[in-house]
């Protein structure tokens, strides 16, 4: 609450007082302090002060007495009141015209009034109605946090504000949705034109809006509820994020552990999966996005809490893609990437369809980009059972891998269309090829590193190009002499007969074991 001029002047000290200006709405300006002042005026007036004056030194002149009172209304007192009889024997109609024009109250106080009482008065006065008003911020304050640990909601607090303003209040969220609005229904607080905005703030962040119809008329008490409002408001959003934050790492656990496979027994993932509200008696299929430069099978699968800056976004996306279509997706964010387990049968066993599957990928990686850069995704086939998720997060990883070597200009590669590719990715490590790629390979390797030639990228193209001669040198821009002269040569080098159909596919599978190895980062020496 406020101490207004109008409860001022109905102190008893103030009886003799005159009111010179005539508007009686003035007298509702909020008094915030007392001053004393005298000529001159300077910087010892504060905004919203009682101004008390004797006019000592421009009362017997009026216009001194007018530059006086214009030099006070420049600081925008509540009031002047000038005590008369003495210095100032009237106040002159244009000295209080001057001050209505300012909107300040001017009041003439008899001349046996002290300004000492008047200071202890309106001080006891003003010091009461600051506790007053403390007592009542402490209430109120207990009043909406009472709300919030009662579980009474962003509901709760919308209604209890609408009670103390008497106007529309609604919350938003961060992504400006609207989660609670009081009266029930109304829509127009959605729109920033027709309503003023208080920020709720976290530790570091915004995490949402408390929307008031319009500040005008709200008093003091009624601003300090506002504030409150948004500090209860506060607390439920970090009640929520905390709850999002638990379940998102007890969901990231399940997936690893899924994923990983887990020593524990199958009815105990089936009933953690279902108090997250997932059925694992249901059929999915594993989808696999990784970061840019992160290899596939590594520890920084492992969920961590530091993801929650995307996490959203990705499941958010995810859960309204599979809700279009009548299914679910239990999600896992990491820093290396994204682990999807997608349902792929509805209620009435209709499997998902693999364009679907590619289409989801597609729309994470978009999403994630700006947080994750590109993303490489991998497709498992289905297999039944907890066992089958293990073995298409697997084929996932595989497919990755593969794919990345194969063609890294694509961003999404199902097992499924890895062929044999899979099993020359498994080739690359065995000894016995890389004694063969050393006897096939070695002496042409050597020659492009001392001369530097071309002759393996010769030799791949004309193998790619199913050993036509003027196909392979239109690929290669070269004239048809050239390529047979670097034919010539590889044949030398290699000890193969480029005619021989036996002695062409030894090169084609060497020379795709040769190109996995490089991109694994193995060399021939």
């Amino acid at each position: 609450m406020e101490l207004t001029v109008r409860e001022i002047l109905n102190m008893e000290l103030f009886a003799g007082a005159t009111v010179f200006t005539r508007s009686d709405d003035l007298l509702d300006r909020p008094v915030t302090g007392v001053s004393v002042i005298e000529m001159p005026v300077e910087d010892f007036v504060n905004r919203g002060d009682l101004v008390l004056t004797t006019g000592l030194g421009c009362g017997h002149d009026e216009r001194d007495l007018r530059r006086f009172v214009d030099e006070i209304l420049e600081h925008r007192p509540a009031a002047i009141a000038v005590a008369t009889g003495r210095f100032v024997q009237n106040i002159p109609h244009e000295v209080s015209s001057c001050a209505e024009r300012q909107l300040v109250p001017l009041v003439g106080l008899p001349w046996n009034v002290r300004f000492g009482d008047i200071i202890r008065e309106v001080m006891f006065r003003l010091s009461s109605e600051e506790h007053m008003d403390l007592q009542q911020s402490e209430e109120l304050y207990k009043r909406l946090m009472g709300i919030v640990l009662n579980g009474g909601g962003f509901d709760g607090i919308c209604r209890a504000l609408y009670g103390i303003l008497g106007q529309p209040v609604g919350i938003q969220d961060g992504l400006g949705k609207i989660r609670a609005v009081f009266p029930p229904g109304l829509t127009s607080l959605a729109d920033p034109k027709c309503a003023a905005s208080f920020p709720i703030r976290g530790a570091k962040k915004v995490l949402g809006t408390l929307l008031v119809e319009s500040t005008k008329g709200i008093s003091d008490i009624g601003m300090r509820s506002v504030l409150h409002g948004t500090t209860a408001a506060a607390v439920l959003f970090l009640q929520e994020q905390a709850l999002e934050e638990a379940e998102a790492r007890l969901r990231g656990n399940l997936v690893w552990m899924l994923a990983k496979g887990s020593s524990e027994p199958e009815e105990v993932l089936l009933h953690r999966a279902s108090t997250l509200g997932y059925d694992l008696t249901r059929a999915y299929q594993v989808i696999v996005g990784v970061r840019e430069g992160i290899a596939p099978r590594t520890d920084l699968w492992r969920p961590v809490a530091s993801t929650k800056t995307y996490r959203p976004r990705a499941e958010d996306l995810v859960r309204h893609v599979m809700n279009q279509n009548g299914r679910q997706a239990i999600v896992s964010c990491s820093h290396a990437g994204i682990i999807l387990l997608v349902e792929v049968e509805d209620a009435e066993g209709h499997s998902i369809e693999r364009r679907f599957l590619e289409e989801i990928a597609e729309k994470v990686g978009q999403a994630l980009a700006p947080d994750y850069g590109r993303l490489v995704f991998g497709i498992g086939r289905f297999h039944p059972g907890i066992e089958g998720l293990r073995r298409g997060y697997e084929e996932a990883e595989i497919a990755i891998d593969i794919g990345r070597r194969v063609d890294s200009r694509r961003r999404c590669f199902p097992f499924s269309d890895m062929g044999v590719y899979r099993i020359l990715c498994k080739m690359t490590t065995d000894a016995e090829i890389t004694t063969l790629c050393v006897e096939y390979l070695g002496k042409l390797l050597e020659y492009d590193r001392r001369y530097g030639r071309d002759l393996l990228n010769t030799l791949e193209t004309f193998l790619r190009c199913g050993s036509n001669r003027s196909q392979t040198s239109r690929r290669l821009h070269l004239h048809r002499q050239s390529l047979l002269y670097r034919l010539k040569k590889i044949e030398e080098l290699t000890g193969c007969n480029l005619k021989d159909p036996e002695d062409r596919f030894a090169l084609e599978v060497i020379t795709r074991l040769h190109q996995f190895r490089v991109t694994a980062g193995s060399r021939l020496t």
